[in-house]
């Protein structure tokens, strides 16, 4: 409603706009601290929504960054690279890859630049011809499907094998520092990738297209492993019958399986925004929707919860607010509104 008011509304002066922000900062702050409506308060919590003049901004819970929405546009870049000028895209793509392999102090961008490191060297080493030169987006894409693909058979295998109450501890040590140091960041480089592979200069997505069905398994699949792991959700409710070492397993394997569903919901949001337009069946996209991101509206975990109900709200900002902009050209035009058409239709699933 704030955006569809401010978007009709005449700019007010300086003095009402000040007055407009404080009135609204203190309403959302009214309502985070009463709590009167579970699903209302998570949305809040993913959201925060501030009006000037005519325009409004709404912050990412993928954290992206800001959702400018100025007339019906778009500023969040992840969401637009699909239908940016080409040249534009390809230096977007280089600095990608340089930030993917950056580090700092946080031991995360460490496991993350290694995880990069590494795909660089496979998607190299898989050329037939020269091995030199810079990487492709569809090479990073396949080398990193791959190395998804096989992690999930390893947490598959390790899963199966917790019911073996001896080696229950071990089991889940090595399950929580896999999912730390190879499945959080091999999901999260998936994320940032997927805008390249379905830019409309890369043979229209038609990788990803392709890929799609195998994608949107794997990622299915993920998730019930997340639920199956210690500490999920399948686990929660039955976690005070077990005893000894069981217990430890649950608790060491919590906090993993509570990180994994939350990234996955990131890689499910963006798979949905970004996917080519017409290439891929509703009925798939709607299978995608209502096995990743709807079950977790309910998740016992407030976490999880909360990162569910941001993705599901990022899902319809982006498609009520994004549109073609004057500064495209008539071909990015056309593919934009073609994107958002089917933006659209995956928010009327919801």
């Amino acid at each position: 409603k704030i955006i569809l008011q401010q978007h009709h509304k005449v700019t007010p002066p300086p003095n009402q706009i000040i007055n407009q922000k404080q009135h609204i900062n203190k309403t959302t702050m009214g309502r985070s601290r009463s709590g009167s409506n579970a699903s209302a308060h998570s949305m809040s919590s993913a959201h925060t929504f501030t009006t000037s003049g005519g325009g409004s901004s709404v912050g990412s819970s993928l954290g992206f960054g800001s959702l400018s929405l100025q007339g019906g546009s778009s500023s969040l870049s992840e969401y637009i690279i699909p239908t940016l000028d080409p040249l534009e895209a390809g230096r977007g793509f280089t600095q990608l890859l340089e930030d993917l392999q950056s580090t700092s102090a946080d031991p995360r961008t460490v496991r993350k630049a290694a995880c990069c490191a590494a795909l660089v060297e496979t998607a190299k080493e898989s050329r037939r011809g020269n091995k030199d030169g810079d990487v492709s987006p569809n090479e990073m894409f396949i080398a990193t499907i791959a190395g998804v693909s096989s992690l999930q058979t390893s947490l598959e295998q390790k899963q199966t094998s917790l019911q073996n109450a001896d080696a229950a501890d071990g089991t889940a040590e090595s399950i929580t520092a896999e999912l730390e140091n190879t499945a959080l960041p091999l999901l999260e480089i998936l994320r940032r990738l997927l805008p390249y592979v379905a830019h409309y200069s890369n043979n229209r997505g038609a990788l990803l297209a392709h890929q799609f069905g195998g994608l949107s398994r794997m990622l299915r699949l993920f998730v019930a492993l997340g639920y199956a792991l210690p500490g999920g959700g399948n686990d929660v409710s039955s976690r005070k019958k077990k005893k000894g070492k069981h217990v430890a397993a649950a608790q060491q394997g919590g906090a993993g399986a509570n990180a994994l569903l939350r990234q996955l919901l990131k890689v499910s949001t963006t798979l949905l925004l970004i996917v080519p337009p017409s290439s891929v069946d509703e009925k798939e996209l709607a299978k995608l929707l209502h096995n990743t991101i709807v079950p977790m509206f309910h998740d016992v975990r407030p976490k999880v919860r909360k990162a569910a109900w941001g993705c599901g709200m990022e899902i319809v900002v982006v498609a009520a607010a994004s549109s073609p902009t004057d500064s495209m050209a008539e071909a990015n035009n056309d593919i934009a509104k073609k994107v958002q058409q089917q933006r659209k239709i995956i928010a009327d699933f919801l």
